[in-house]
C-alpha cells in the first residue's frame, strides 16, 4: 500500500468496527432473503404472484380503473381492458393477484367513480395488477352496453419480461 493511503476494507477499530460488521451481515442477509425469496417465487407459481403483487402496491401507482366486458367477452367502450389469461372473463371472474393490460388509453382514478380525481392516463400495453375490487355494476344505464363491470382496486406493474 502507497504511503499516506488509507485501506477502507477493514472495518473501524472499536465500537463502530462491531457496528460495521453488524450492519454488513444484515445487509448479507436480506440480500440472500430476498434473492432465495425471489428464486422460490420462480418455481412457486403463488409466491411469485404474492411477491408481484406487493411489489406492485408498494413500488406501483395505486388506485382505481372501470373494467367492464361484453356479451362477446371483448372490453367496453368503458373497459377497455384484457385479462391476462385465456378465455373471456366477466367483472365477478377476476380474482386479487389478476394482471391486465390496457388495450387503449385508460383513466386511473384517485376513488371508485367516473366522477372522482384522475391521476394519470394508462398508455395503450400498460398493466395493472389486481388489488381489490369493488361491487358489479348492475345498473344498465351505467353499464353503457356492457355485459358485465365494475371498479377494481389496482396497482401498476410490468406487463412481463421486457415490459
Amino acid at each position: 500500500m502507497a504511503d499516506g493511503a488509507k485501506d477502507d476494507t477493514k472495518p473501524p477499530a472499536g465500537a463502530w468496527g462491531s457496528l460495521w460488521s453488524a450492519l454488513q451481515f444484515v445487509t448479507k442477509l436480506v440480500a440472500t432473503l430476498i434473492a432465495a425469496l425471489a428464486l422460490i417465487g420462480f418455481f412457486v407459481p403463488p409466491l411469485g404472484k404474492l411477491v408481484n403483487v406487493v411489489s406492485a402496491w408498494r413500488f406501483g401507482a395505486a388506485g382505481y380503473v372501470y373494467y367492464g366486458v361484453r356479451v362477446d367477452g371483448e372490453p367496453s367502450g368503458g373497459g377497455q381492458l384484457y385479462v391476462l389469461r385465456s378465455g373471456p372473463v366477466n367483472f365477478r371472474d377476476i380474482n386479487w393477484g389478476e394482471r391486465l393490460q390496457a388495450v387503449s388509453g385508460k383513466e386511473f382514478r384517485e376513488t371508485a367513480s367516473p366522477t372522482g380525481r384522475q391521476m394519470f392516463e394508462l398508455n395503450k400495453g400498460d398493466c395493472v395488477v389486481v388489488l381489490g375490487k369493488g361491487d358489479e355494476v348492475t345498473d344498465p344505464e351505467r353499464l353503457k352496453g356492457a355485459a358485465s363491470g365494475g371498479w377494481l382496486y389496482v396497482a401498476t406493474t410490468a406487463c412481463g419480461l421486457f415490459k
